[in-house]
């Protein structure tokens, strides 16, 4: 929940202060432009991001590593990059449609790696993954 609220504050930023922030950097309007869009575009990314990134450490703690790798490869290879690129060159969206791409797959990767860590701690099922193999290299 604290990885939520950081990313939620943190999109508010850019969705907010997208242009400004761009502003710092230069005064060429058509950067500023696009900039500002890919910001918004940003903010959004951070809510999946959070997310992702939570559920995949939390697996990673429970040593759960074949199956969110497997996520990961699904989402970025068959959903963020075909995303990306459809957006970007037939929808001709250029490069707000790669960030829509990769928005895209990381939304994926979050339902996935949440639906996951629901799974292997839900009631009745905690423990019933993880260590067995720890206990037995205590043993030795």
């Amino acid at each position: 929940m604290v990885s939520v609220l950081i990313a939620f504050g943190f999109a508010a930023i850019y969705l907010a202060l997208g242009q400004q922030v761009a502003l710092l950097f230069t005064n060429q309007k058509s950067v500023v432009d696009l900039a500002g869009r890919l910001m918004i575009i940003a903010g959004i990314f951070q809510l999946a991001d959070g997310i992702q990134v939570t559920s995949a450490g939390c697996l990673r703690g429970l040593a759960d590593i074949r199956l969110p790798m497997l996520i990961g490869i699904f989402c970025y290879w068959t959903v963020a990059i075909p995303t990306g690129f459809i957006f970007a060159f037939p929808m001709q969206t250029g490069p707000t449609g790669i960030w829509i791409g990769l928005a895209a797959g990381l939304f994926v990767a979050a339902l996935l790696l949440t639906w996951r860590l629901q799974a292997m701690t839900g009631p009745g099922r905690q423990g019933r993954f993880v260590l067995g193999r720890t206990e037995n290299l205590e043993a030795s």
